[in-house]
């Protein structure tokens, strides 16, 4: 769907018709720095889908679906361009028609990507749906810090300007207060951290490129209950896999958490249990991939007074897991019983939070939890020459060739490989033409607790990474109990 609004409103009849003299209806795809010498102006790249594009025109920003109205005002456009042959953007002084691909000057302070300029009064105009959905997992991060401290707030302000640009890389703010940026692969990553050098104008360093893991449980966990620290209030859980489908189409951001209100949605397409019911749906998480699911089956008449608490709770378990302190993906966590206390004051944050939270981890560790790992497509094009040598290194990286063509004296080969071993393979080869795409997660073998399986060896790995005990904890370590059903 192009446009997601009503097919008979202006907007949506300019864009059937290619109308040059409708409302114009520009799709903005990234955002470009003009020059390095000059980061704080950007172009808006993308593309017309209705109307006629000119400098002067005054356009203002329809955000993104699910994202707050900006609030700005309508802005003149500065200038526009096309790509020249050489791939660089130049500067022209005609009207822009429909269906080309251009860059508007003088409005980076009013959209975003991915978004939309339009021309139309209407504050009902949708925004255009973005043609190419964003990558599923950002895999792949690397932690960035300036040359001196005195910088901090340059490289700060030159992440913002990342973000603002490439719509499928992301920052974050570590509580060490380091900063970190994250990308779908290693070629991205490395774009990523050159256009911040850009912006930044100073030396940056950059520590070795982690690639990121998950968590997930393979069986379905007995009842666990978990008792807060005073003893007033009770909580019982059970954790089970989610249909695949459903967690892959959440992170594809092809379901949309809206559209769960819908039990016949989820009952057809995911095997979800009808008697649940959809008010049972407390959340999706974690925030960035919504891979996971908080269902309650209880009516207690001050369960609502506490949700908040669950939730919060819900989001700090799921974005970091008992296992190695990565992301759970594909969990349903339920909330089966609880037993409060009457008076609010022994049942507030302090109790219920940290509680919650121990209670979904237990379940998660007796739920069989397994590692993941992220797999992703390569596709490598090298001389016939090098072929032996590509294959050698697809063989020790426990990849496998998916697809093979010989084009004269190159050889083109698409290869499933895990994402960790992706630079020595680009290693393996004189300049290689290589494109990475995630592809799917793989379970890693063997039991996270045995510490000769590869499972276990690598959450000690992860875990040491990260200055935490190396042992991974078991639900009868969290002081919890097994409820008889």
């Amino acid at each position: 769907i192009l446009y997601p609004g009503p097919v008979d409103d202006s907007a949506a009849l300019a864009i059937q018709r290619c109308d040059p003299d409708g409302p114009a209806m520009f799709y903005v795809a990234r955002l470009m720095p003009v020059h390095r010498s000059q980061a704080a102006r950007m172009w808006a790249f993308g593309r017309v889908f209705s109307g006629t594009v000119n400098a002067g025109l005054e356009v203002r920003s329809i955000p993104e679906i699910g994202r707050a109205p900006p609030g700005l005002a309508p802005k003149a456009i500065g200038g526009v361009g096309v790509l020249d042959a050489f791939g660089k953007i130049r500067s022209v002084n005609s009207k822009l028609p429909v269906g080309t691909w251009a860059a508007i000057l003088g409005v980076e302070a009013i959209v975003s990507t991915p978004g939309t300029l339009t021309t139309c009064a209407s504050q009902d105009t949708m925004p255009i749906t973005p043609p190419l959905r964003r990558g599923p997992s950002a895999t792949v991060s690397v932690r960035v810090r300036p040359e001196t401290p005195g910088e901090l707030p340059r490289l700060i302000e030159a992440l913002k300007k990342l973000t603002r640009s490439d719509p499928q890389a992301r920052t974050v703010a570590e509580d060490t207060g380091g900063h970190s940026v994250v990308a779908g692969s290693h070629v991205h990553v490395k774009a990523c951290v050159e256009e911040v050098r850009s912006y930044l104008e100073t030396p940056l360093h950059c520590d070795p490129v982690v690639v990121s893991y998950s968590e997930t449980c393979t069986a379905e966990s007995p009842c666990l209950a978990v008792r807060t620290p005073n003893n007033h209030n009770e909580f019982q859980f059970k954790t089970k896999p989610l249909h695949a489908g459903f967690a892959a189409d959440l992170e594809n951001q092809i379901l949309d958490p809206v559209s769960c209100t819908s039990m016949k949605i989820l009952a057809d397409r995911y095997d979800w249990d009808p008697a649940d019911g959809s008010a049972a749906l407390w959340a999706f998480g974690p925030a960035r991939t919504q891979a996971n699911t908080l269902v309650c089956n209880d009516r207690h008449q001050y369960l609502w007074e506490i949700k908040d608490h669950g939730v919060a709770a819900f989001q700090w378990a799921v974005t970091q897991g008992p296992l190695a302190e990565q992301e759970i993906r594909g969990c349903r966590f339920t909330l089966q019983n609880t037993h409060l206390f009457a008076d609010a004051i022994h049942r507030g944050a302090g109790q219920t939070v940290s509680t919650f939270r121990k209670g979904l981890w237990a379940t998660f560790l007796a739920a069989e939890p397994r590692m993941l790992e992220p797999m992703v497509l390569a596709s490598v094009k090298v001389p016939t020459a090098d072929v032996a040598a590509l294959l050698e290194a697809l063989a020790a990286a426990d990849g496998r060739v998916e697809w093979q063509q010989t084009d004269g004296d190159t050889e083109i080969l698409e290869a499933l490989l895990p994402m960790v071993e992706v630079d020595a393979l680009l290693e393996a080869v004189s300049f290689p033409e290589a494109e990475i795409l995630f592809r799917e997660w793989k379970v890693v073998e063997g039991s996270p607790w045995d510490s000769e399986s590869v499972s276990g060896q690598l959450c000690t790995e992860l875990r040491r990474s990260r200055q935490i005990d190396t042992i991974v904890p078991t639900w009868e370590s969290l002081g919890v109990k097994m409820v008889e059903q």
